[in-house]
């Protein structure tokens, strides 16, 4: 995948919600109306791997974390397209709840 900004949806049984990521030479630097996220990926022949956490920048009682958590380590994994990627994942600290997320590049 090619550095740039992408619109991110994901969502858990939880929950579902959008943002927005910058990846940017193996860095993940993004957020959403209440949270914020950072870490790391690799891509390389169509595989996605993603290592991120997950904190609050302004509590929003009427949209709470899709984990039930403001703090959380999620890994993922899952595979891309040119500039799509679909990913799957858990999170370390609430492992029974599945997530999913889909990555659409917006701009350079």
């Amino acid at each position: 995948m090619d550095n740039g900004l992408y619109k991110v949806r994901f969502e858990t049984p939880r929950g579902a919600g959008i943002g927005v990521v910058a990846l940017q030479d193996g860095r993940l630097r993004g957020g959403d109306s209440s949270m914020y996220y950072h870490g790391t990926y690799t891509a390389a022949e169509g595989s996605f791997v993603a290592d991120l956490v997950t904190n609050v920048h302004t509590i929003a009682p009427h949209k709470p974390s899709i984990f039930g958590r403001d703090i959380v380590h999620i890994h993922l994994e899952g595979t891309y397209i040119h500039d799509f990627a679909q990913v799957k994942g858990r999170a370390r600290e609430v492992p029974e709840i599945d997530f999913k997320s889909t990555l659409t590049k917006l701009t350079d």
